[in-house]
């Protein structure tokens, strides 16, 4: 055992090592050192054992590493000082480090290892953060360049008198925002470079006329396009809204259900059936539209992408999923807005209540219906119980509670087992009027547009994501009447308390971004959070701001194969 007596303008104190001898020559009496430890009592009094000493250790801001067996921290940091004095990374040429105030890579590592203040380590972390960020850009540029230099499957012309005769069918005009997406997407379909372009707005911002005017140009020059939805309601509902504007001999609908065969040069609507079909014919499909991408895989959407040679894609959504968020984010994505929702439209009123104020909610949805003749929905994640999930409502069990508490209602069941037709006579009677209220299971989440439809009743929302309970929330509220959503939970959650606060389908998936993180920003894992070090993908303010330098030193071609080496050695 040695023991030392150490002093300063405070006190003394005692301080014992165990089994470390050398210490009797290496430190000096009347000599300056720093000591960090745990202080235990030992004989009686106050007393570090074992601490850690030296400049290097102690008296300042000092990292701390993940240790193995046989390798201390202390040798870490001795090691790390080594590496550092050695580092001769490239860096970013000195003009581009001066216009946007980026530390030399030398002095980030130095100042994220050894710092000298917080406020330091606070600014190694934001350039070293930076840089992961451009990093990231790097690769989806370099994907996206990769995706541009494919064959397009089918290059196609404008032709604007069909266009013309399209818009004079419609009984409204499109909006400004409509305008501006059109000119953007019609950029693209008419290049001789395949696109992948995200529409994305929110719910009834008219997205589907979007896609009408892609088809039409593709039928005019006698090419396929195909729109893929992920349910048969969706489905037939498209079948029947693009019908009345298209002649329904250029439109083939194709679902798990009906033994309709893919047709080239025709317009097809179809479900996940499409991946399935043999006599599918890739070499005539121009247009690819893939509506509420967040119910597909990434595997199915890139379904289309092979032989090289590949159609535009076009995918639409009103919440983007996290990954997706990212991949826009980091410039992976050419993305188009609808930010002006149709006139008349009033924000919908979004309330978290308890079961036991259910009788009174249906009470007074029944009373809107008996007054003003408006229509709801009533959602749960189960046709039927289960044993496994206690707690969880199920269809089939509210129903017949619905029926019990309002006995002069016309209540409706839809849900996923019922026959097709079974499913289109219960949709018909609610389109109708002749059902008040419709409980059904989320298959009515996408593209079920009942203007009449004023209120909807969720239940056991925490089994649903947000982007979910946003399209679930968009089936109210399309019509100019005053609409309600209500979310039957007994412990409200920060997310519920988000959704019921926020109206914005982009901010809720960015919430979403940051509490599940995007997944594989490469692959195909669509949850999860990323192995970044510093850097946060919901952090706009980098992110624009990467993207400015990567543009910039794109420009000058900084960067090859030995620059992205470095880059990625130095963040790693």
């Amino acid at each position: 055992m040695q023991k030392l007596v150490v002093a300063d303008e405070t006190g003394r104190l005692s301080i014992i090592f165990f089994n470390q001898n050398y210490l009797q020559s290496s430190l000096k009496i009347g000599e300056k050192y720093s000591f960090a430890g745990r202080v235990g009592i030992f004989s009686k009094s106050l007393t570090l054992q074992n601490p850690e000493y030296g400049d290097l250790h102690t008296g300042k801001i000092v990292p701390v590493y993940p240790q193995t067996a046989g390798v201390s921290t202390k040798l870490i940091r001795k090691i790390v000082t080594s590496a550092l004095l050695k580092n001769d990374l490239l860096d970013f040429p000195e003009n581009i480090l001066n216009k946007y105030s980026i530390q030399p890579i030398r002095t980030s590592l130095n100042q994220i290892h050894f710092p000298k203040s917080n406020p330091e380590l606070e600014q190694a972390q934001t350039n070293l953060a930076l840089r992961e960020i451009i990093d990231l850009q790097l690769q989806s540029y370099k994907i996206k360049e990769d995706w541009k230099k494919q064959k397009l499957t089918k290059q196609i012309a404008f032709d604007q008198k069909s266009e013309d005769i399209f818009r004079k069918k419609l009984p409204f005009k499109l909006t400004s925002s409509q305008e501006k997406a059109w000119l953007e997407i019609k950029d693209d379909i008419f290049s001789k470079r395949p696109t992948n372009r995200l529409l994305q707005g929110d719910v009834g911002s008219g997205k589907t006329i979007l896609a009408m005017l892609s088809c039409i140009q593709s039928l005019k020059n006698k090419t396929t396009s195909i729109v893929i939805v992920p349910t048969e309601v969706l489905a037939q509902q498209h079948y029947q809204n693009f019908s009345k504007y298209i002649d329904k001999k250029d439109i083939v609908l194709i679902t798990g259900s009906n033994k309709n065969k893919f047709e080239e040069n025709k317009i097809i609507i179809t479900t996940h059936a499409i991946f399935f079909k043999k006599e599918l014919s890739l070499d005539t499909i121009s247009i690819v539209i893939i509506d509420e991408q967040h119910k597909f895989g990434v595997s199915q959407r890139s379904f289309f992408e092979h032989k090289n040679k590949v159609p535009h894609i076009l995918t639409m959504t009103a919440t983007p999923i996290p990954r997706t968020v990212n991949l826009t984010l980091l410039g992976h994505l050419d993305v188009s807005v609808l930010d002006a929702p149709p006139s008349g439209r009033l924000p919908i009123v979004t309330k978290i209540i308890n079961e036991k104020r259910l009788t009174d909610c249906l009470s007074w949805i029944h009373k809107e219906y008996v007054q003003n003749k408006t229509q709801a929905f009533i959602v749960a994640p189960l046709i039927e119980m289960s044993e496994s999930l206690e707690g969880v409502v199920s269809v089939s069990d509210l129903e017949e509670k619905v029926k019990n508490i309002l006995k002069q209602a016309k209540v409706g069941l839809l849900h996923g087992k019922l026959k097709p037709k079974d499913k289109e006579q219960i949709m018909s009677d609610f389109k109708e009027n002749k059902t008040s209220i419709l409980v059904s299971t989320p298959v009515i989440e996408v593209g079920v547009d009942i203007p009449n439809a004023t209120s909807i009743i969720i239940f056991s929302p925490e089994r649903f994501g947000l982007a979910q309970l946003h399209q679930l929330r968009g089936r109210v509220g399309r019509g100019d009447k005053q609409s309600y959503c209500f979310l039957v939970a007994n412990r409200p959650s920060a997310r519920l308390n988000m959704f019921t606060n926020t109206k914005d389908g982009n901010k809720l998936a960015l919430f979403d971004l940051s509490n599940r993180g995007a997944g594989d920003i490469f692959g195909t894992l669509q949850h999860g959070f990323s192995n970044l070090k510093l850097a946060n993908t919901s952090d706009i303010e980098l992110i624009n701001k990467a993207q400015k330098v990567l543009k910039d030193l794109l420009k000058i071609k900084f960067f090859n194969t030995k620059q992205e080496k470095s880059l990625r050695v130095a963040l790693n």
